[in-house]
């Protein structure tokens, strides 16, 4: 199986959902809302009960100072201290399960499209939504639990490596030299292995969760198996992360050149950034068409149980056959002839020559 031709099946598949680009606008504006909702406007009505003026911070000419007047303000009242906290955390939870819920519709969507070529519509959308809603939510939870470890354990190490490091140079200045660029090297191949790895785990492992429909442990388990016997899937994944940065160092570079363009400069550029999200949009819902389809052509085809080749029963043969009586005349035996003898006498002397 050619990559090229996987990644040309997932932007047909991407074409059949490009209406999830637009979920993922109204997602986004979602997001903004509610951080208006759960945090602005009670923190709003917080500082007028508890008295505290803000026109102070609308006075500020400078983000500095309205940040230094707010967190005065902060401090002189404990439950504001609480009640922004508490906003805070609902808002991160909100969103955070909100976009859960977009990512569930979205691979849901596209699966949809792959097994049976269905194209998008908001009623799958929602049913494949709060079908792998909390699937996805645990997997998730899983792998970031996994990466926070990995995070920390990286952290452990660049700390070892720096007091090693300050350790050779009090003894020789070549040899911190050496070492320093040689834990830098170590580290950093170590830290991309381990992000590319979580990404693909995250990847593939909700490709499995949306066409196996197992429980999410067991998900982990199967996806780390796939990943150490398929290299194909590791290339894939590499090639599409290539082409991810790429397109987006253009968008960047296109945005940066418009932005500096004098007097039409801003206005050109905010057109072009709205039309990158959207570009940005597309591509991630072809890189996620492409992984699916790789994963499902090389470990979900294979796992199904193969049709068994059922001997058709043979038909009984219900064609009547001749009797006796039906096919052919009743055969005298010697001793019927005798006894016919004895009862007509003269008929058989008659017939005789």
């Amino acid at each position: 199986m050619s990559y090229l031709s996987t990644i040309r099946e997932g932007v047909a598949v991407a074409n059949k959902n490009w209406q999830l680009i637009i979920v993922q606008f109204l997602f986004m504006i979602l997001s903004f809302l509610s951080l208006l909702v759960i945090v602005g406007l009670p923190l709003a009505v917080a500082f007028v009960i508890f008295g505290l003026d803000l026109t102070e911070i609308l006075r500020q000419r400078d983000l500095m100072g309205v940040f230094s007047i707010a967190s005065s303000m902060l401090r002189k009242s404990l439950p504001i201290v609480l009640f922004v906290i508490l906003g805070f955390i609902l808002y991160l939870a909100s969103i955070i399960a909100l976009w859960i819920f977009a990512f569930a519709g979205t691979i849901g969507s596209i699966a949809k499209t792959i097994l049976n070529g269905q194209k998008f519509g908001m009623k799958y959308f929602w049913s494949e939504a709060r079908r792998l809603f909390f699937p996805v939510f645990v997997f998730s939870n899983v792998v970031g639990f996994g990466f926070a470890i990995i995070a920390m354990v990286m952290g452990i190490l660049s700390e070892s490596a720096r007091q090693i490091i300050s350790i050779a140079e009090t003894q020789e200045a070549t040899l911190s030299v050496f070492l320093s660029i040689f834990f830098f090297l170590v580290l950093l191949s170590i830290g991309l292995f381990l992000f590319f790895l979580t990404i693909e785990i995250t990847f593939y492992g909700c490709g499995y969760l949306v066409f196996s429909r197992p429980r999410p442990f067991k998900a982990l388990r199967q996806i780390m198996s796939y990943l150490y016997r398929t290299l194909s899937a590791h290339v894939l994944m590499g090639i599409l992360i290539i082409g991810y940065l790429a397109a987006g160092s253009v968008v960047v570079t296109v945005t940066s050149l418009l932005a500096m363009i004098p007097s039409i400069g801003p206005a050109l550029a905010m057109p072009f950034q709205l039309i990158s999200q959207a570009a940005h949009a597309y591509v991630s819902l072809v890189i996620l068409a492409s992984l699916f389809l790789h994963y499902y052509k090389t470990d979900y085809l294979s796992s199904l149980p193969e049709p068994r080749a059922e001997a058709a029963d043979a038909a009984p043969d219900t064609s009547p056959k001749p009797t006796d009586e039906q096919g052919q005349a009743p055969v005298e035996t010697a001793d019927q002839k005798q006894e016919q003898f004895r009862k007509f006498p003269q008929k058989h002397a008659q017939g005789s020559p």
